[in-house]
Formats: structure tokens, C-alpha cells, sequence
């Protein structure tokens, strides 16, 4: 540590020659501000932009993946378009792909603006992957452009480089083709991310303008762009110390203009968290304690070992944005191992802060490029860090989109101005300088380039992502699904077996390392029926659940799926003991194992009467199973059919007709329910309402004649 705090220090002495005109520089009228800014930097602006579209132009190839579908494509408000906007104004973001608001991780969601782009998009152009990463991509050109913007109002031109040279233009480079950007740019519903920088740093921007040229429309619009950013992610909050310390370093500021910053952004934060509470019911958690190690990866961890991981996320941090490889989407249990502060990479992670933190302190004093760097970088890394909260991950490259911007900014100034400096061949030859540029660009360009097709749908990004998270439960679980749904379209038998013992393969090792992840229990049972009905493996996969959940939905929905498809007594016997052990040891008072038991009797195993006694008990359960009062009408009716004399036989019609007509009660345009009454009315010789039931049941669905 002594060394690197003896170089900080030479650093700073060797600068003092020029810190006259470093101040003057800092200090001067924003070149930035001037009208021809653009028209003369318009080669630097299009190499951004060309940039941005190039690096991801194969996403408009792409399909929607991963939290896309909690966002959009089975988001019911999002599914609405114009009509579904009230609900993503006014609901919890996750509400309308959960059906409620669950508060599964800490602290909730409410990020309505990049839910509304994707209502209207959908309004005017239906689900369009391709239009909507097109939407992402330019977004990033725009923040591109803005971020060049910014950086060289911070950094003017040095009239003695190139403008490709420049530092401003050198930070905004390095920041765009940064590879652990790529998890926000590809992957759609990160769009939230894209719009809250963006808006970050307009609030920056107006800031600036602010203090340079004074005008309430500068701070109408520095209010407005704070309120956007907040609006598309909570983490802009951050930017209430990012602004004050950006003016510190790169303006003259007054007191006042402090002030008035300050209760411009601060009148815009206490507007959104009054709408975010009043939206969500809470600020920071709603009470509800987490149980669900995927949804709180410290759960098993003491205070001890959760600080000590939390300072290796930080320090992988570090590593992945010098070094990015490899890169995956997923840092779930337990990719990342929970440590101690023995361990040395929590130890060297600490470390590494430390330093960091006392040449930030040493140079914010002195204003150096490095410090704010620092800062910038720590800042907008403490809300996504889970020192301060969990955030429900241990970490994910997505969580460093906007501190990276403090990365490109140090190695910016350290290849435009620290090296020069140093080794005076390279400030007195521009190509090898360029040449240095080039080789940091390209390298990240490779990298992004390579990154980039894994987002290509859901199979690919799962697929390809567990061969670098192998130890994430979730990750395993992903690709044993991806796999699974693979090979239930594919025609080639042994593309079809391979696939299926891989997906297993996946599947046990998720357990493995998490033996209570109900995805995996779920789609291993559901792999063993698929490969070869082998009911003892898949019953043993579903037990798992319903020991935790006696009324998993899923299961149910599936043994009923079962029932239907049950073609022989060795299926139906396998079933029916099945649903028989539900029963009894899990599930008494769920109608639901009670109304797919009763529908297995009655219609596959020839055992009407104990098929009645079940339907007959799911309906006391629970009245409202219209599907169930329909099963139970057309049992009645058959056993109608085998009754030894006519009364017997009009007692029980009349049940099935009691029956029937409760179910056309709770479905009264269900044209398979009309059809039974009026099959049931044919029966007991009522030709009028048997008629006036069939006809209906054809007007509604033309298929059942």
C-alpha cells in the first residue's frame, strides 16, 4: 500500500508545474455549451454512434430472454398497450406478470417508464423482439452522445491533440465498448437501465448549465430529467451525490448554486418515493421476511461471512471491468461461495478499497481526475452493492452500468494524460499514443463482439451461461428447461434423448447445489414423464413440493395433464395410488387432487361410483370448480344410462341437471357445459330446452355439431 500511495503522490507533484493551467482549463467557459459543439464534433459523435450500432446491431435478430418475460412478454399490463398504461403507473412493475404484488425481493419494484414504452410499443406494433432491441440500441447511441457531451464539458479540447484524442472522447469510447454492458443493451427489459443513466446524465448536463449560465428553464429541466431517471430506476438516487461532486471538480460553483441544485433534485426525490410508496405501500421493505435463498443469497450466511462476500462481489467487480472474462448472466447461489474474512480474496478485496479509498480522499482535496473517478465509481456501486440492502443477488454485470462510467474515466486519463506524462516518447508521438487508444478499443470490442450472441433467445444465453456458472442452482435449472422445451420440438429421436439427459443432467446438479430449488423439482419430474412415463421418479420429484406446498399448482395442473393422457390400466393405476397418497398425506383439503382423482375413476378406470364420491367432494370443497360441476353432470348422466328403472334413472338425471346447471351459473357461454344440458334435457324428455341449449352451445362453437 505505501507504494501505490508514494505514486499517487509523485503524481500529484509532478502536476503542480501545470496546475495553473489545469485550473484554468477546469474553470473555464464550457466548450461544450457552445452552439456549434455538435457540427464541430461531428466525426467524434458519429464514430460513437457508430459504434453503439455496430457492436450490437445482431440483437435486432434476437428473440426476447430472460426477465423479458416478467416485463413484457407475460406482463398483462404490458400486453394491453395503450389500456394497460393506469396499471403500470399506478401497480408494483412485477404485478402484472405475478397476477399481485408478491415482494419477493427487498425493497419491490416501481419502473413504470420503461414498462409504458413497452405497452405503446406493443399497442402499435404488437411483441416485436426486433423492434425493441432496436429501440435499446438506440438509446445507447443517444447516451453515447450525451455522455461525450458531458465528459467534454468536464474535459475541454486540448487544441494540441486530435479530436480522437481527446479525453472526453477517449472516456466515451472506453465506456461503450465496455463488455459488461452488454447484459443491459441485449437484454430488453433492461431498458430501465438505459433510460435512468441517460437521464442521469441530462440532470448532470443541466446542472452544469445551471451553474455556467443561471435560467429557471435549466433548472425546470434539471428537475424534470432527475424525475425521469428516478422514474426508470431507483439507483439515479445516487446522482444526489454524483451532481454536488461533479460541480465540485469540474465547475464554480457558489454555495447558492448548491443550494439550488440541491432542492431542485431533492424536491424531485421526495416526489418519487411519495409515489412509489403510495404505488407499492413501502419504501425500503415491506416487513415480510425473505425465506427464499434465490431471493436472498445471505440467508445461510452470518454477518461475518456476508460482509466478506460482499467485499469479493467488489473486488470481482474490479477485476471484471479491467479483465471481463468470462462473463455470464447469472451469480445466484452458489456461484459465488459464501467466505469469510480469513479467505484472501475478501481479504485483498478490502484491501484494494482501502487504497482506493484513501487516494480518493487524498485527491478530492486536490480535485485530481483519479479521485472523482473513484467516487463516481463507489457511489453508484454502494445502492447495487448489498452493503447498504440486499438486492436479492450477490451480484450481476448489469449492477456496474453506471459506475463504469468511473473506470473509463481513470483509465481514460491514465492513457491520455498520466502515461504522456510520464514517458514524454509517447506525448510527442501521436500515432503510438493512438496505437495504445486503438488496441484498449478494439480488445473491449472483441470481447463485446464475442459476448453478445449469447443473448440470442433464452436456450442460447441459458446453454451457454452454465458452462461458466456451473455452481448456480438457478443457472443449472435454466438450462435443464431450455433443454427440455428444445427437445419437445424437435423430430430427431436422438437430438430428442440427448437433449433430455442433459436437461437431467442440469437439473440434478441445480439440486445438488440447492436440494430446495422447487423449479428444479418441478421440471426433473416433469422430464422423467416426458422421457419414458416412469411415474415413481417423476412422483418422487413432485413430492418434494408438495411436502413444502400441498397445493402446488403446478403439480396439480400437471397430474391433470396426466389423467387426460393416461391410455392404459398400468398408467391410470400408477395415477390413481398417486393422487390416493396426495390425499391423504398432503393434501385433505385441496379439491383439487379430489377432482382429478374423481375424473380418473369415472372416465378411465370404470369406477363411476367412487369417481362421484370424489367430484362430489372436490364440488364441497369448493363450489366454484365449474369444470368439476360439469365432470360430476356427465357422471350422473352416465350412470343415468345403467340405472335399473326409470325412477332411478330421473333422480339421477336430475342430479347431473343440477350439476350442469350450477356449472352454466359460474360459465354461462361455455359452449361445452350448454351442450351437456341440453344432452342431459334430450335424456329426460324435455325436447324445448334441449333444443334451446343445443343451439346455443352451436351458435358459440360451431365445432360441436
Amino acid at each position: 500500500m505505501p507504494g501505490a500511495l508514494e505514486i499517487f503522490q509523485k503524481d500529484i507533484n509532478s502536476m503542480k508545474k501545470k496546475q495553473r493551467d489545469d485550473k484554468q482549463i477546469r474553470h473555464a467557459k464550457v466548450q461544450a455549451s457552445s452552439p456549434g459543439f455538435w457540427k464541430s464534433n461531428s466525426r467524434a459523435a458519429l464514430c460513437l454512434l457508430l459504434f453503439s450500432a455496430v457492436l450490437y446491431a445482431l440483437t435486432i435478430t434476437y428473440d426476447f430472454a430472460l426477465d423479458d418475460a416478467i416485463y413484457i412478454t407475460q406482463n398483462d399490463f404490458t400486453k394491453q398497450g395503450f389500456a394497460g398504461l393506469p396499471d403500470i403507473l399506478t401497480k408494483e412493475s412485477m404485478v402484472g406478470f405475478w397476477g399481485q404484488q408478491k415482494d419477493l425481493v427487498v425493497g419491490g419494484r416501481y419502473r413504470p417508464i420503461a414498462l409504458a414504452t413497452y405497452a405503446i410499443n406493443h399497442a402499435m406494433f404488437g411483441l416485436s423482439p426486433g423492434f425493441e432491441h432496436f429501440i435499446n440500441i438506440l438509446l445507447y447511441g443517444i447516451t453515447a452522445l450525451l455522455l461525450y457531451y458531458l465528459m467534454m464539458m468536464f474535459f475541454p479540447a486540448d487544441q494540441k491533440k486530435p479530436w480522437y484524442l481527446q479525453l472526453g472522447f477517449v472516456i466515451s469510447m472506453i465506456y461503450v465498448v465496455h463488455p459488461l454492458h452488454v447484459e443491459v443493451v441485449a437484454n430488453i427489459a433492461q431498458r430501465m437501465a438505459l433510460f435512468s443513466f441517460l437521464f442521469s446524465i441530462l440532470t448532470t448536463i443541466f446542472a452544469i448549465k445551471l451553474v455556467e449560465k443561471g435560467g429557471i428553464r435549466n433548472l425546470i429541466f434539471l428537475v424534470l430529467s432527475f424525475l425521469l431517471a428516478l422514474f426508470s430506476k431507483e439507483d439515479a438516487i445516487t446522482f444526489l451525490a454524483v451532481v454536488p461532486l461533479s460541480l465540485y471538480f469540474f465547475s464554480k460553483a457558489k454555495l447558492q448554486d448548491y443550494a439550488r441544485i440541491l432542492g431542485g433534485m431533492g424536491l424531485a426525490t421526495f416526489a418519487f418515493l411519495m409515489v412509489r410508496y403510495q404505488v407499492i405501500g413501502y419504501f425500503l421493505g415491506s416487513g415480510e421476511k425473505v425465506t427464499e435463498l434465490l431471493n436472498d443469497p445471505f440467508l445461510e450466511a452470518n454477518p461475518t461471512e456476508k460482509f466478506a462476500t460482499i467485499f469479493y462481489t467488489l473486488g470481482l467487480y474490479l477485476k471484471l471491468m479491467i479483465f471481463p472474462h468470462p462473463l455470464t448472466h447469472d451469480y445466484y447461489p452458489k456461484q459465488i461461495p459464501i467466505i469469510g474474512f480469513s479467505d484472501w480474496r475478501a481479504i485483498v478485496s478490502l484491501v484494494l478499497y482501502g487504497i482506493l479509498g484513501l487516494i480518493a480522499l487524498i485527491g478530492i482535496a486536490k480535485k485530481h481526475v483519479v479521485a472523482y473517478g473513484i467516487a463516481f465509481f463507489v457511489i453508484t456501486l454502494s445502492v447495487v452493492s448489498n452493503l447498504l440492502f440486499p438486492v436479492g443477488s450477490f451480484m450481476n454485470e448489469r449492477f456496474v452500468y453506471m459506475p463504469s462510467l468511473g473506470f473509463a474515466i481513470i483509465l481514460g486519463y491514465f492513457l491520455v494524460r498520466w502515461l504522456p506524462s510520464k514517458i514524454p516518447a509517447l506525448a510527442n508521438n501521436r500515432k503510438t499514443l493512438s496505437i495504445l487508444v486503438g488496441l484498449i478499443v478494439f480488445a473491449y470490442s472483441a470481447r463485446t463482439l464475442a459476448r453478445v450472441p449469447a443473448w440470442k433467445d433464452n436456450f442460447t444465453l441459458f446453454t451457454t451461461d452454465v458452462k461458466t456458472s456451473t455452481n448456480s442452482s438457478k443457472c443449472n435449472t435454466s438450462a435443464g428447461g431450455s433443454l427440455l422445451k428444445a427437445a419437445s420440438k424437435t423430430r430427431d429421436k436422438k437430438k430428442k434423448a440427448s437433449m433430455q439427459q442433459d436437461a437431467i443432467k442440469y437439473l440434478k446438479r441445480g439440486l445438488d447445489i440447492y436440494p430446495d430449488n422447487k423449479d428444479s423439482w418441478l421440471l426433473l419430474g416433469n422430464a422423467y414423464y416426458d422421457i419414458n412415463k416412469d411415474y415413481t421418479k417423476t412422483f418422487d420429484a413432485y413430492m418434494h413440493l408438495l411436502e413444502v406446498n400441498p397445493d402446488h399448482t403446478k403439480v396439480h395442473g400437471n397430474i391433470s395433464i396426466m389423467c387426460e393422457k393416461a391410455t392404459d390400466q398400468k398408467d391410470t393405476k400408477a395415477i390413481a395410488s398417486f393422487l390416493e397418497k396426495v390425499i391423504k398425506e398432503y393434501s385433505p383439503t385441496n379439491p383439487k387432487p379430489y377432482d382429478e382423482l374423481g375424473t380418473l375413476y369415472a372416465r378411465k378406470m370404470n369406477r363411476l361410483d367412487d369417481g362421484i364420491r370424489m367430484l362430489e367432494k372436490a364440488v364441497e370443497l369448493d363450489p366454484s370448480m365449474s369444470g368439476t360441476l360439469q365432470d360430476l353432470g356427465i357422471a350422473y348422466g352416465m350412470k343415468a344410462q345403467s340405472a335399473g328403472d326409470n325412477t332411478q334413472k330421473q333422480q339421477l338425471l336430475q342430479k347431473s341437471l343440477e350439476h350442469s346447471l350450477a356449472a352454466k351459473e359460474l360459465e354461462p357461454n361455455n359452449a361445452k357445459v350448454l351442450l351437456n344440458l341440453g344432452i342431459t334435457y334430450a335424456n329426460m324428455g324435455n325436447e324445448k330446452q334441449s333444443e334451446f341449449y343445443m343451439n346455443r352451445a352451436f351458435t358459440i362453437d360451431p365445432s360441436l355439431k
